[in-house]
């Protein structure tokens, strides 16, 4: 017999590297005659233990004499019109392919599984034994074949893995149903309880994209990674264990999200798109490359192509992931502000500061959410799914590239893999979005940026060794990453040896510094930057092949005022 009750439960505990958070448990087992009880963890009693789980090791789920079941659900709170959060119409949501874990008195763990699509749950007991079951804000599949391991953690608590626990109460003498709910901790004016579905809205907006890529490559292993938030963090930069993250961001050295969690700052546990734009560049480190140098980007930005790629294709995932158009990111009092866009929509081309092109992440984000969804609108005459972008993406003619990552390398690798009409249909989008280029390097492209930009084209030049060329760059867009700052230089190596680079200054005031990066397949092979101003030089032992050269000035990417307009001779020679 199982009889049904509800309890709410008010316990916040760490215990070592867990961290739990208050829930409620909608349905208790029964057994032992139908008696009801009580779920309620006794006040002061210590935190359970860890389980294996966390180690990676999985734990098999004995048939054992029955089992315990049940249901694991979550308040997903949408979105309004304006990018805030829609407190009038929270919805209770399955909590997929979490771990879900079963421990005895003991703290134990006993069985293991992971919840279904639905938030289903089975595993098996013996009887009348005292068990708890757990459930851990964690994806995880380990052993042979595809693999993975996302946790949701506490970066202000020691990076503590967030989870939820079910009352202690014996299993009885046949099977039972025990429901646990996340709740949002929302009372209608603020968060009064626990954000106990925070960690798992996070959670869920990953299973989407973790499935996204499984539907399309079912093999996939998944390098493991961590998504750490806290009601701490807060958009403030300055140390993470404190939660001063700045924004919301990943971390390429760290293979970690950091998620904004601050009240009526600026919260994104319920932001889908931001989680799943901060996993697009998860998955672009891990499962693609990225050639991305970072720094500060907005819509009103032209900025460096590398940059432009990854943040566009970001903000394209996130809208294939979720079946959505519309970008929504919340933030301000009671999270009822925010921004919110279409992805369809380059609504931001009319800023005569940032056009439409290869240096737009707009441009980018619209084409390849154009590419792949099934909205045929305006000159998107294609719907070719996820499918031939993750192909294109993960190829090794992509990653082992000597172009560097952009709308023109992705493009040409999308296109070599396509018959005569997809690609006919690919260059009538690309080409909507005013870019040009007709392969990898950019060539033949006209649109050279807003206003006068006469510095950014070609998109690379071209030397060979033993002649000398001249480049110029400036800082008129943006410091550090505007698409005006650095320049591009193609080198063929004809043999493996020695090579001597340098650089001289020919115009520009002040005590300008050039500063060149040797770039081989993604990978820098030589970086040349002494504290001699006006010139730059130094020796360099490369294999043949083609190697990218990247030149700037430190006083357009210092962050102080100064800098501007500067040209340098760039030679190559044997040494």
């Amino acid at each position: 017999m199982v009889m049904v009750c509800t309890n709410n439960v008010r316990s916040l505990s760490r215990a070592l590297n867990i961290f739990f958070l208050s829930f409620i448990i909608q349905a208790c087992g029964g057994g032992g005659g139908g008696s009801l009880v009580d779920p309620t963890p006794t006040p002061g009693a210590s935190a359970p233990t860890p389980t294996p789980a966390i180690t990676g090791t999985p734990i098999p789920n004995p048939t054992g004499d029955f089992t315990i079941s049940g249901n694991i659900t979550f308040d997903m709170i949408p979105h309004l019109s304006n990018g805030g959060l829609d407190y009038n119409n929270i919805n209770v949501s399955p909590i997929r392919g979490a771990t879900v874990q079963l421990l005895n008195s003991d703290n134990t763990v006993v069985a293991q599984t992971s919840s279904d699509a639905m938030g289903n749950y089975s595993l098996g007991v013996t009887m009348n034994t005292n068990v708890r079951v757990r459930v851990l804000a964690a994806l995880q599949r380990f052993g042979s074949g595809p693999s993975w391991d996302f946790r949701v953690t506490d970066n202000t608590q020691g990076n503590a893995l967030y989870a939820m626990d079910g009352g202690l109460q014996s299993s009885g003498t046949s099977g039972s149903t025990r429901n646990l709910h996340a709740s949002s901790g929302w009372d209608g004016a603020s968060y009064s309880g626990e954000r106990v579905s925070a960690p798992f809205a996070i959670l869920d907006a990953v299973y989407e994209a973790v499935q996204t890529v499984l539907d399309v490559a079912p093999q996939t292993d998944f390098v493991a990674s961590e998504l750490r938030w806290s009601v701490n963090n807060i958009a403030v930069s300055g140390n993470l264990e404190q939660g001063l993250i700045g924004t919301s961001f990943y971390s390429t050295n760290l293979n970690s999200m950091y998620i904004l969690g601050d009240e009526n700052n600026d919260t994104d546990e319920h932001d889908k798109s931001v989680i799943q734009h901060e996993w697009g560049h998860y998955l672009e480190d891990n499962l693609s490359r990225s050639d991305s140098i970072g720094g500060m980007h907005t819509f009103n930005d032209s900025l460096d192509m590398r940059l432009v790629f990854g943040e566009g294709f970001a903000n394209a995932f996130s809208g294939i992931v979720s079946n959505q158009e519309f970008y929504s990111d919340s933030r301000g009092n009671s999270q009822q502000l925010g921004f919110r866009f279409s992805l369809e929509e380059n609504t931001f081309n009319n800023n005569p500061n940032a056009p439409p092109g290869w240096f737009n992440e707009n441009s980018i984000g619209k084409i390849v959410f154009d590419l792949a969804d099934a909205n045929d609108d305006g000159v998107d005459s294609l719907s070719l799914g996820f499918g031939p972008i993750y192909q294109a993406l993960s190829s090794s003619e992509y990653i082992n590239n000597s172009a560097l990552t952009s709308i023109y390398l992705f493009i040409e690798t999308l296109k070599s893999n396509s018959d005569a009409n997809v690609q006919a249909a690919i260059d009538t989008l690309v080409q909507n979005e005013q870019i040009f280029g007709t392969d990898r390097y950019g060539t033949n492209e006209t649109n050279d940026g807003p206003g006068v930009m006469s510095l950014v084209l070609p998109i690379y030049s071209v030397l060979t060794v033993g002649s000398t060329i001249n480049v110029c760059t400036n800082n008129r867009q943006n410091e550090f990453n505007g698409v005006d700052v650095r320049r591009f230089i193609r080198v063929e190596i004809p043999s493996a040896g020695i090579y001597r680079f340098s650089a001289e200054t020919t115009v520009g005031t002040g005590n300008r510094n050039p500063t060149m990066r040797l770039i081989r397949n993604g990978n820098f092979v030589g970086i040349f930057n002494n504290s001699t101003s006006s010139s730059e030089a130094g020796n360099v032992s490369l294999s043949a092949g083609e190697h990218i050269i990247e030149v700037f000035d430190e006083l357009n990417v210092d962050g102080d005022d100064g800098g501007g307009s500067a040209c340098f001779d760039i030679r190559v020679a044997n040494a």
